[in-house]
């Protein structure tokens, strides 16, 4: 974006009407109780999860019963263990790992018959050593045309974000150039993939709560706004960039899936959190196409109180209008008036 393009910074939106529990239908997907992590594809061919128990990968077929499978195998003693995944094409998988204090970064084909062995990955890069750090807090993401991937929320003294080219499903020397000054008091808890294919971080800020960024492809921080949120677990676009989906709770206690709509005021951008489906426990969603989110709910160690949903959103959720300046909408994000990203 140019520089008077975010100055100018509007929201670039599909309006969404608001939808409450009733609007909303369920499905229980086949698969493990134990997903703590989900990741679909760009196109939304294929959701993935990982199995919080044992750090297996499992494809979960959210509109085909009885397909999930698993796709990479739990790791054994002292082979690095997935603590997030993201999707690079529907045959390889990338997943920060860790054992003990080391770091890595690791990627597998999945072959169509058999899992993929954990122990032998199809890449392997070392990100470093650092003690302590909660694992839900790191995660990875591919950028929209399949050429970045980056990497956030690892422990100090590593960086909170690193980013590296990606050429077919090659990845190149992780660094931090390019990626986004934190600055103290924040840490990023969550990463994503904008619209626009920009970095977009969910940031745990003692100032200001917790707080959704948007950076360009040098790193520089091309909008930051609150959420008004307490705590957010996870985050998603639709593939179209239609909608921005949270997994969190408010103030007040209210948990569950939320979207986050842009609203505009005094010439000012904001966000409003609209609560979709109240439940508890979310721990991670994935949204595969316009009008289905994935969610995983419980697990981590609990399989009686673990879950995989399906939900699917009314028809008119994300109808493609656009909205006019000054008025509210969906999603939160940026938008150049005569820039590009």
């Amino acid at each position: 974006m140019s520089p008077a393009g975010a100055a100018r910074a509007l929201a670039f939106v599909v309006v969404g009407a608001v939808v409450g529990a009733a609007d909303v239908t369920t499905t229980p997907i086949d698969g493990p109780s134990t997903i703590t992590r989900l990741a679909t594809a760009t196109n939304g061919q294929a959701v993935f999860g990982l199995d919080g128990t044992d750090g297996a990968v499992h494809m979960v077929d959210p509109f085909t019963p009885g397909r999930a499978r698993q796709v990479v195998t739990a790791p054994g003693p002292g082979v690095p263990r997935p603590v997030a995944i993201a999707v690079i094409d529907s045959s390889v998988i990338a997943a920060v790992c860790r054992e003990g204090d080391g770091w890595q970064l690791r990627t597998w084909r999945m072959p169509p018959d058999q899992p993929a062995a954990a122990e032998r990955p199809l890449q392997s890069l070392f990100l470093g050593v650092a003690t302590g750090g909660a694992d839900l807090e790191v995660d990875v993401a591919v950028g929209r045309g399949r050429d970045w991937i980056a990497v956030s929320g690892l422990p100090a003294p590593l960086a909170p974000v690193l980013r590296a080219p990606l050429a077919g499903v090659r990845i190149g020397p992780l660094t931090s150039r390019s990626c986004p000054v934190i600055a103290d008091g924040v840490r990023p808890v969550a990463v994503a993939v904008g619209p626009r294919d920009e970095l977009v971080l969910v940031e745990r800020d003692t100032a200001s709560g917790v707080v959704v960024s948007y950076h360009d492809h040098t790193g520089r921080c091309v909008l930051r706004l609150p959420t008004g949120l307490a705590g957010l677990h996870d985050i998603s676009f639709a593939p179209e960039g239609t909608a921005l989906w949270v997994a969190g709770n408010d103030a007040a206690g209210h948990a569950g899936l939320w979207r986050l709509d842009a609203t505009l005021r005094n010439g000012r951008q904001g966000i409003r959190p609209e609560l979709v489906l109240a439940r508890s426990a979310f721990r991670a969603l994935a949204a595969p196409t316009e009008r289905v989110v994935v969610l995983s709910r419980g697990g981590g160690g609990d399989a009686s109180a673990g879950s995989v949903e399906r939900l699917d959103l009314p028809a008119d959720e994300n109808r493609d209008r656009r909205t006019e300046s000054g008025r509210d909408g969906g999603p939160a994000g940026p938008a150049a008036e005569g820039g590009s990203p």
